[in-house]
């Protein structure tokens, strides 16, 4: 009987912490969403400067006349 009982506590606490963890993984999941996202954003952004700025340079040497 106190094993049954014992085991009882167990599952019941074992159900709780569950519970936290996924109203955990809840708010942290959109976090880490959103950092990656973030990230992403920048990313691309560099590159597209990236671009411009050889563009830009390929232009100038054109304009100089030192484009072959």
């Amino acid at each position: 009987m106190i094993l049954l009982v014992v085991l009882r506590d167990v599952l019941l606490l074992r159900a709780q912490i569950s519970m936290r963890l996924k109203t955990i993984q809840q708010l942290v999941l959109p976090c880490k969403l959103h950092l990656y996202v973030q990230a992403q954003c920048i990313l691309n952004m560099l590159k597209y400067l990236k671009m411009v700025l050889a563009c830009t340079v390929q232009e100038n040497q054109y304009l100089s006349g030192h484009w072959l």
